[in-house]
């Protein structure tokens, strides 16, 4: 199962119970290289206290490196709200690899068994969990490993009894105060007298959730591949995994998007509007998920929870930084023989027709511009960008030039206003130039 411990150093998390101590007397006989670890969390007084200087007193005894740490546990739980063993849990783990690593050890092992794994997934299920939740403890994390979870915790008892091993009784483990316990003390008994070999059952269940799981995995990225681009820092989703695996898609949408901080209600509201709500937006503390005409949409959060960003102009010759670019202005004298800069991030307009100071922004709900081409007729700008297929992010980023007067003088990048447009009679004209960076 670890077939690389024999020639590892590993530091074993001890407590002082069967699990533990029954682990730290394989690693003796074995006589693989080992360093004992243990968390004081002082939840049970002098008690506490004893199960230090007992597993201290073992690991002199049998020449071993000891390691050892006092947490406030129910001071963190208190300042954090979070439950006991919550904190516990948050406290041990991060000491134990800080410790590993300060000392060369290779693995951390845990003295979890197949009990534990059935009592954690029956608690997943209980409260509630994805697919990741049925399969149990695994048996490796990284540097993290539990070499006993392939015994029950009756057959370490057993060991432990044969082999006459000292060990400390946790009083609160006959308790019920904990989800854990009341599993373990009247749940359990009544599955095994069902089947008797209940254990080894559902030993057999997470073995075959755990495959699973890394089945779906892999699903779940080969299909990322073939619906999910990344473009810039914006994720694109395709509407069309919704039809093609329209049993999947809300488990699809939940692995590809959840890492963004989106709430999983708000996920089945967007997966509900693909298609028929274009335009609907939801936030999390960091991105924003737009439901676009043919796929979602995924990027930080816009600038449109801040206030708006609006640069001023004064006069011709004048130069603005804005946020993705430059835009530079120019006022000359109609050369006779004039033609028209053909960069769509280029535009010459009549510059008496202009009026400074010059405004440059994002668009607002109700701009409107008469764009050129349609004859001097208005047109609603969220007209004019829905008719471009432009995204709501799109939009977003697009520049506005306005005149003194409020007019949308140029939409930059795509179209000037027809009023101010080049004729005949122009003598003096206005040249606008964005350069993006």
């Amino acid at each position: 199962m670890f077939p690389e411990l024999p020639e590892s150093r590993t530091l074993l998390a001890v407590s002082g119970g069967v699990d533990s101590m029954t682990m730290a007397h394989l690693f003796e006989t074995a006589d693989w290289a080992y360093g004992i670890a243990h968390c004081n969390f002082q939840l049970r007084g002098d008690a506490s206290d004893a199960d230090h200087d007992f597993i201290k007193a073992r690991a002199l005894y049998n020449g071993v490196t000891f390691h050892s740490i006092t947490f406030d546990t129910e001071d963190e739980a208190a300042k954090r709200g979070i439950s006991i063993q919550m904190a516990a849990r948050d406290l041990r783990y991060p000491w134990l690899e800080a410790v590993r690593q300060e000392h060369g050890y290779d693995f951390v092992a845990t003295a979890h068994h197949l009990n534990d794994s059935i009592e954690t997934s029956l608690i997943n299920q209980t409260r509630g969990t994805g697919w990741r939740g049925l399969s149990g403890i695994s048996e490796r994390q990284d540097h993290l490993i539990r070499p006993l979870l392939s015994f029950t915790r009756s057959e370490l008892e057993d060991y432990l009894r044969a082999n006459d091993i000292a060990f400390r009784e946790d009083s609160s483990n006959a308790k019920d105060d904990y989800h854990r316990n009341r599993i373990r003390h009247h749940v359990i008994p009544v599955l095994r007298s069902i089947n008797p070999a209940f254990e080894r059952t559902f030993e057999k269940n997470l073995k075959i959730w755990s495959e699973s799981t890394h089945l779906l995995e892999w699903a779940i990225a080969e299909l990322k591949q073939r619906y999910v681009q990344k473009r810039g820092d914006q994720l694109v989703i395709d509407y069309r995994f919704i039809e093609d695996h329209r049993d999947a898609a809300p488990t699809l949408f939940f692995e590809w998007v959840s890492p963004y901080g989106f709430h999983p209600d708000q996920l089945t509201q967007a997966l509900s509007a693909a298609g028929k709500s274009s335009g609907a937006m939801w936030y999390s503390t960091t991105h924003c998920l737009l439901a676009d005409r043919n796929a979602f949409l995924i990027q930080p959060a816009t600038s449109e929870r801040t206030p708006p960003v609006s640069h001023q102009l004064e006069k011709a010759g004048g130069r603005v930084s804005l946020e993705n670019g430059l835009l530079a202005t120019d006022v000359f004298d109609r050369p006779a023989e004039f033609s028209f800069s053909l960069s769509e991030f280029e535009v010459e307009l009549d510059a008496e027709k202009v009026q400074f100071p010059l405004t440059v922004r994002h668009w607002r709900e109700g701009d409107v511009f008469c764009p050129l081409g349609l004859g001097g007729r208005h047109k609603k700008l969220q007209d004019f960008f829905s008719n471009l297929k432009l995204s709501r992010f799109e939009k977003e980023q697009i520049w506005l030039v306005l005149d003194g007067r409020g007019e949308i003088i140029w939409v930059v990048g795509h179209r000037p206003d027809d009023r101010y447009k080049v004729d005949a009679k122009s003598s003096r004209l206005l040249k606008l130039s964005f350069r993006a960076r």
